[in-house]
Formats: structure tokens, C-alpha cells, sequence
């Protein structure tokens, strides 16, 4: 893998970001050996909701603000830049490694500029796809968890009909091949991952350049998953 100083897992729901997340804060050690640092959120140790939450539009809601009700203003967005600048200047000698599947939500111009002035550049972009039907399926499921289910507004990320924005891959990967660079962008058919592995943290860990420091039963973390 190119060296990268970020690497930037960004989901999308559904496509078993929960088992990556905690595979990553349990191990955090184990990765530090290994030459990453996995970032602790100011909300949630292994998913730092943070990062969307101050990157998103004040008019825009997502599961985690919907829930916190967080007055995402200009402090907060402040402190959140400097628990990101601490955390790489505390992790000069290492990579670093964010996950949060809110980001997958970013859309506009200026969520992107928060995003890339906020993360230690260069940055490699991780994104896991699903097939949409079953993708679709689970991710209304998630909405109606959080109380969020149908929405009417087509920008709502709870909005869920059969010609949802969030079914457009090419539209919402598009801007971050354009911020970051073509290159910079990892997509990962989620559905082909599990077919293969049974768990994604191998493809994960695979885009670490570190599968073969694990067994097979060290990377089997399902969490949060939906019923079938």
C-alpha cells in the first residue's frame, strides 16, 4: 500500500462497519505495533460520529444527530479539529485510522472541505458497497430504529423510497474521487467480502497490509447485524 497518513473508512451502513469498528478498538495495541494509530471518538470510542456530525450542513440530520440532539456550531466543530490535531501530532511515526459510516453521508462542497481540511493529508478513502436491494432492505430497517423512517425530502438520508439518493453509488463516491483523487478512493463489494471471508475484517485488514498477522477466527465479529 502507498503511504498514506489517513486512512479513512467511511461504510456505508450496513456493510458490517459495527464488527470493523470493534475489531480496531479492541486491538488498538496490536495495531499500534503494526505502525497505526486508531483514533478514539469524543462521543464513541471505536466510531467517531464526530466527524460527520461537524463536516454535515446545520439543516441536515443523521441517526447520530437525530439521537444526541448535538448543537453542532462553530465551537464544535473547533473542538473537534483539535482532538483530530492532537491526536496526529501525539502519532507523528504513525498512520492514522478513522471510521465513521456517517461520512458516506457527505454531499456538498463545503462538507468535503471540512472533511479534507480536517484529516492529515494523504488520505486514502476506504468504502464498502452493498447489493442495493438487500442494502435498501437493512438500511429502513436502521432508520425505523432511530425513529427516523419516512422522510419526503429527497436530501434526507431517511429518505428511503426506490429512487433514493443514498442507491446512487457512483453520485455519492463521486465527490471524494474528486477531492481526494481517483486513486485515493478503495471500494469494497461488501457482498463478494463475505461470500469470500464471511467477515469484512479481512478485506480490511488486507487494505492495512495486515490479513496474514491475523487467523481467521480473530477477524469472525459480527455486530449489529439485522434479522434475516
Amino acid at each position: 500500500m502507498a503511504h498514506y497518513k489517513s486512512i479513512v473508512h467511511i461504510g456505508t451502513h450496513k456493510t458490517g462497519t459495527t464488527s470493523i469498528q470493534n475489531f480496531l478498538w479492541q486491538r488498538r495495541e496490536w495495531l499500534r505495533d503494526h505502525g497505526y494509530a486508531f483514533y478514539q471518538g469524543m462521543h464513541i470510542g471505536d466510531n467517531h460520529a464526530e466527524l460527520h456530525a461537524s463536516a454535515m450542513r446545520a439543516h441536515r440530520n443523521s441517526p447520530f444527530r437525530h439521537v444526541t440532539k448535538l448543537l453542532c456550531d462553530q465551537a464544535y466543530k473547533d473542538d473537534v479539529r483539535r482532538r483530530v490535531d492532537e491526536f496526529a501530532a501525539a502519532n507523528e511515526e504513525n498512520r492514522l485510522i478513522f471510521s465513521a459510516e456517517g461520512l458516506s453521508y457527505l454531499r456538498y462542497e463545503d462538507e468535503f472541505d471540512w472533511l479534507a481540511g480536517l484529516m492529515p493529508a494523504p488520505v486514502l478513502i476506504v468504502v464498502y458497497l452493498r447489493n442495493r436491494v438487500d442494502f435498501l432492505r437493512s438500511y429502513k430497517g436502521e432508520m425505523e430504529k432511530h425513529g427516523l423512517s419516512g422522510s419526503d425530502c429527497r436530501d434526507s438520508v431517511a429518505y428511503t423510497n426506490e429512487d433514493t439518493w443514498l442507491l446512487d453509488y457512483d453520485e455519492r463516491l463521486t465527490p471524494f474521487r474528486e477531492r481526494f483523487g481517483c486513486d485515493h478512493v478503495v471500494s469494497i463489494d461488501y457482498d463478494d467480502a463475505v461470500e469470500r471471508e464471511v467477515s469484512v475484517i479481512p478485506s480490511f485488514l488486507r487494505v492495512l497490509g495486515l490479513c496474514e498477522h491475523v487467523t481467521e477466527e480473530e477477524t469472525r465479529i459480527f455486530l449489529n447485524r439485522s434479522p434475516r
